[in-house]
Formats: structure tokens, C-alpha cells, sequence
């Protein structure tokens, strides 16, 4: 047997709901965005990179490089900032994962330590990546990142560097 709820009650306990702050929509971030644990997106990250001569300089008297099996190994909070380190070069990332899986981060290169692919003039170089990690087919999350940078401003070293690597 149904029950009717006496829509005075019903209007009572739906004011002291909303007063207490319960609401039946379902929770978002400021930007509008489903909550994410970000913090998921830590580990390692793997695929491959390739390198395209953009300036004078060249790879090891190459034009391109691609390299097949590299790593960054991420560590991210759960505000989304992270660190990384990635195992081919002497290379430090840093940045933020925002709720909308867009991604800031910003690689430092330190020729210091390993010497240089192509010029010898800088100790290190500083170059923005902005990107977002994707989920594919297969429900694995991707990220492509693009970005060109500059080894040796003097002699016109830029190179188009493009990470795809999965989340492993």
C-alpha cells in the first residue's frame, strides 16, 4: 500500500535540506567540471618522442630523431601539481593537471649534465607545454604534448619536439 507524504512535511524537510547545504545536483568543480582524482594521473607515462630540426642546427647530423621507448614518471598531488623526470634525458618537468584534463608543464633541460644532442651553447633551456590527456579507445589515458624549443639560440637550434606516451 502507497503512502501519500503531506506536502507540508514534503516543503518542511525540502527547506531545512537546502538549508543544511544538501542539494540533489550532482557535484562540480569551480570550473564547471565532474570532480577528477587527479592524483590517478601518477606514474609512469610511456611512448615516444621525435625531434624536428625547426632552426640551423641538426640532431647528431640528423634532421630527425625519434626515439621509440621513453618514460616520465610522474608524481602529481591531489591539487593536480606535478613533478617529473623523464629517463632519456637530464630533464625535469614541472606543472598543473586542471579537473578539465587540460595540462600545463613547463621542461627544463640540463645540458650541464648530459651534454647537448646537436649545439653546446646553453647550460639549459626552458620550454612550455600545453596540451590534454585524452582517454582512448581501449579506456588507456594518452597525452600528446608539442612544443618547439630552443637549445642554442645563437645558431638558430629550435626544435619541434613531440611527446605521445600513455599512461601505464
Amino acid at each position: 500500500m502507497l503512502k501519500t507524504v503531506n506536502p507540508k512535511i514534503a516543503l518542511i524537510i525540502a527547506i531545512v535540506l537546502s538549508a543544511a547545504g544538501w542539494s540533489c545536483e550532482k557535484a562540480t568543480t569551480p570550473e564547471g567540471d565532474p570532480p577528477v582524482n587527479l592524483t590517478q594521473f601518477q606514474g609512469t607515462w610511456q611512448g615516444s618522442i621525435r625531434i624536428v630540426r625547426a632552426g640551423d642546427c641538426q640532431l647528431n647530423n640528423k634532421d630527425t630523431l625519434l626515439i621509440n621507448d621513453t618514460r616520465l614518471y610522474w608524481t602529481v598531488d591531489a591539487d593536480g601539481y606535478v613533478s617529473a623526470n623523464e629517463d632519456h634525458f637530464f630533464t625535469s618537468w614541472s606543472g598543473k593537471i586542471w579537473p578539465s584534463l587540460g595540462v600545463e608543464l613547463v621542461k627544463i633541460n640540463n645540458w650541464s649534465q648530459g651534454g647537448t644532442t646537436g649545439c653546446d651553447c646553453v647550460d639549459s633551456d626552458t620550454t612550455e607545454y600545453l596540451t590534454t590527456i585524452v582517454r582512448n579507445a581501449g579506456g588507456a589515458y594518452e597525452i600528446n604534448m608539442t612544443s618547439t624549443e630552443t637549445w642554442c639560440p645563437p645558431n638558430e637550434g629550435r626544435f619541434v619536439v613531440k611527446y605521445s606516451l600513455t599512461k601505464q
